[in-house]
């Protein structure tokens, strides 16, 4: 399995996603209201009118458990965040390392220009550790003027902030991204996307939260 890490003292891994995959995703959103997806926006923190709803599995929150995702399509995200966890032999501050994966939730977020995702980090209401992610689905030709220092673009970018602090340190990551990256990190990993200009067309992305437990000892 294809794949690059990119460490800010965690690690953000980086999986390409098949044109069946993408194709999938995207017919599913395009047809949003012939599958009656329910609307995500009510419990994300992103300035974006199309957040639309493609897996739940919290009963708490306001909308009801649903997936709109066949097993071929369900088993491709879980192979990659079992991947994550295989690769960089996660084990908990105990050293429990026989973990548990459970999908929590999934939506795509449909972002238009002059729309952001505001710094923020993932969690779900059955736990406060896990793994997020980003797929990009689609991405405009052009993200319009910069304000000021063009040479230093931001319009539109993905930028993840590190948890550590000091002197010489690079703590911040904003990859060149391209349709078909699925980025995978962990819930308190911060991030941000910055709004951009000047086009019609969408940034596509995907989002999914994945729980991750430990067995219980008694």
């Amino acid at each position: 399995m294809d794949k690059q890490i990119y460490k800010l003292g965690q690690s953000i891994m980086k999986y390409k996603t098949s044109q069946y995959i993408m194709d999938k995703i995207n017919n599913l959103y395009d047809n949003r209201k012939k599958n009656k997806l329910a609307i995500a926006g009510s419990f994300l923190v992103g300035k974006i009118k199309n957040e639309y709803i493609l897996y739940n599995d919290q009963p708490s929150l306001p909308h009801k458990p649903c997936n709109h995702l066949n097993q071929e399509i369900f088993d491709w995200f879980m192979e990659r965040f079992k991947d994550y966890v295989d690769t960089l032999n996660v084990v908990f501050s105990d050293g429990a390392s026989k973990l548990s994966l459970s999908l929590s939730s999934m939506w795509v977020n449909d972002m238009k220009a002059g729309e952001y995702n505001p710094v923020h980090h993932h969690s779900s209401n059955r736990s406060l550790i896990g793994l997020s992610s980003v797929m990009i689905l689609k991405l405009p030709k052009k993200y319009g003027k910069e304000s000021s220092n063009p040479e230093y673009p931001t319009n539109g970018k993905l930028e993840f902030l590190g948890n550590t602090t000091g002197q010489f340190l690079y703590p911040n990551f904003t990859p060149q991204v391209a349709v078909g990256d699925f980025f995978i990190f962990p819930y308190d990993l911060q991030h941000v996307v910055y709004p951009f200009r000047g086009s019609k067309e969408s940034r596509r992305t995907l989002s999914a939260n994945v729980d991750v437990f430990k067995p219980y000892r008694i």
